[in-house]
């Protein structure tokens, strides 16, 4: 976070820690860091229940919250504001004539074999 906060401060992009897209980005931060620097963590639930409900949700594992965040929703949603944040400082960057994101190639080719 240190290094984008610099960078935005050079290219004079405001941060709003608290909004998208700038709030996702410090969550994705916060999962890089929590999944590349993982630590054993022992997670307790404690919870009031009645007996039918503590039956079904008896052998549930918990998870943790980097396990909670990654999920479908969370990485469309990741994917948009990344962008929205790419975009806005490429921007302010003056360098227009490129563009921030290079949708790439690729080439494949196919044969038969005498074998089928």
């Amino acid at each position: 976070m240190e290094k984008l906060t610099l960078l935005c401060e050079h290219l004079k992009v405001d941060i709003d820690w608290s909004a998208r897209p700038w709030q996702t980005v410090k969550g994705l931060i916060r999962f890089r860091n929590a999944v590349a620097h993982g630590r054993g963590e022992e997670l307790v639930e404690e919870y009031a229940d009645s007996v039918d409900r503590y039956q079904k949700t008896l052998y549930e594992i918990p998870e943790a919250e980097w396990e909670e965040y990654a999920s479908a929703g969370t990485a469309v949603r990741a994917r948009q504001d990344v962008e929205r944040v790419a975009q806005a400082l490429h921007e302010r960057s003056g360098r227009l004539q490129t563009l921030p994101f290079f949708p790439g190639s690729q080439t494949a080719t196919a044969g038969l074999s005498k074998n089928g």
